[in-house]
């Protein structure tokens, strides 16, 4: 057993964990395991040895086949990094059209990891959504409420509602009068057609408390489903934050993916855009370093641009998914509830909003699009309407051919923002349902 340190690091790989690489066999398959105590509690270095305590499936989800030869594999490669740079070349030519040309100036400078990390970030930043968000903000700032929403449509929206107490979200035995909407959301989860996207990082949920708040809904969950023994057939995507990416696959892994099927779990990095300033009529992205964009988190809306970008529309549809809740990590979160779930598909709806009556957890947004919906959002990506948000934020900049770091006084930059609710108004009224939640 070896370390990666041994072998080629993908440039696109955007996991920098340390990962123990197991050879199984001459003919060339290998199985990857996250180098952890938790996994990898001993290593013998006098022996060159590694004992690892895997959990239950990890070995047979990263089990891979490889028996291309060795002159196969360096043509993958050298088809790999002619893609990418034709993708560097083409974002270049881009940042020149938008009046960028700023972010390429430190290639000037640097040793060779510092420019690679650069070539990484420019090849990967969301350039056309950016240009769409400057350009969204220019023509409308006025936010979209849920509330507004629903109350500019009441008429239609309300009249067909569904009004429950919250406490019977996940209660099997609801009255007899919602038992069909219930066994019809559940038959839904049984067979993998209703997929969950849990977005756990928002400004409220970061760090140790998100996760005990995620280990919480998780648990709460796996005991409603009775599911102990066998797993939960539920695709579920974990959407968050690059630096929580890590510690939510490890807080799954120690927990045996909660009864969930490891293979139909997925993570996702949440959509950041270029944090920018007004500068002689034109939005400059600022830099963090000479080598490395200043970005911030778009919030809910981006979800849809991170389907996109990590194929995530792409795994539901190949997992035969009908209906996909999207929600936040909340406690008035409706996670997996068969009741919502019933509720859209006896409606057909392409969009359902379960809404709290006392409207005081707008935030915690909870909604779920019929799959045909959620294709036709990340398909037109134009749809979505940003805001700016004024911050303060130090940064670097050339100035007089040296580079300065630039440390405000007052709000100097804005970054992009989204809500969900958003793509409301992609959809026909008549395809909207409400469930109104009470205490």
């Amino acid at each position: 057993m070896r370390s990666s340190s041994d072998t080629c690091k993908n440039p696109l790989d955007h996991s920098d964990s340390r990962m123990a690489e197991k050879r199984t066999d001459a003919s060339g398959q290998f199985v990857w395991i996250p180098f952890v105590e938790a996994i990898v509690p001993e290593v013998d270095k006098e022996r060159r040895e590694m004992i690892i305590t895997p959990p239950k499936g990890l070995l047979e989800l990263n089990l891979r086949s490889d028996t291309r030869s060795k002159k196969e594999r360096h043509q993958m490669e050298w088809k790999q990094r002619k893609k990418l740079h034709h993708r560097f070349n083409v974002a270049k030519k881009v940042l020149h059209e938008m009046g960028q040309s700023h972010l390429l100036d430190g290639f000037r400078i640097g040793e060779k990891d510092q420019k690679d990390k650069l070539a990484m970030k420019i090849v990967n930043a969301n350039l056309r959504l950016f240009q769409h968000a400057v350009q969204s903000v220019g023509s409308s700032s006025t936010r979209l409420s849920l509330f507004d929403f629903v109350g500019a449509n009441s008429n239609l929206l309300l009249k067909n509602a569904l009004k429950i107490p919250h406490k019977y979200l996940l209660d099997c035995a609801y009255s007899e009068k919602n038992s069909e909407l219930f066994k019809e959301g559940l038959k839904l989860l049984r067979n993998s057609k209703a997929a969950i996207i849990l977005f756990v990082n928002d400004d409220r949920n970061f760090g140790e408390f998100a996760h005990h708040k995620l280990q919480k809904l998780l648990f709460d969950y796996r005991r409603f489903l009775k599911c102990e023994e066998r797993n939960i057939e539920i695709p579920l995507i974990i959407m968050t934050s690059t630096d929580q990416i890590r510690s939510s696959e490890q807080l799954l892994l120690d927990n045996d993916y909660f009864g969930f099927n490891a293979e139909k779990v997925r993570f996702s990095e949440e959509t950041q855009l270029p944090v920018a300033q007004k500068s002689a009529g034109s939005d400059k992205i600022l830099l963090k370093s000479p080598w490395e964009i200043l970005e911030a988190p778009t919030g809910s809306g981006g979800i849809f641009a991170s389907l996109a970008s990590h194929k995530g529309v792409e795994f539901l549809q190949e997992m035969g998914v009908e209906y996909v809740q999207v929600c936040a990590l909340s406690e008035k979160s409706a996670f997996g509830s068969p009741l919502f779930f019933g509720q859209a598909s006896s409606c057909k709806a392409d969009i359902s909003l379960k809404i709290i009556e006392d409207g005081k957890d707008e935030d915690g947004y909870d909604l779920i699009f019929s799959i045909g919906q959620m294709i036709k959002i990340c398909k037109q990506m134009d749809a979505l309407s940003f805001q700016a948000v004024l911050e303060q934020h130090e940064h670097v900049e050339m100035v007089d051919g040296e580079w300065t770091e630039i440390k405000p006084s007052s709000p100097n930059s804005y970054s992009l923002r989204c809500s969900i609710y958003s793509v409301l108004n992609s959809c026909s009224i008549d395809k909207i349902s409400i469930m109104q939640v009470y205490a």
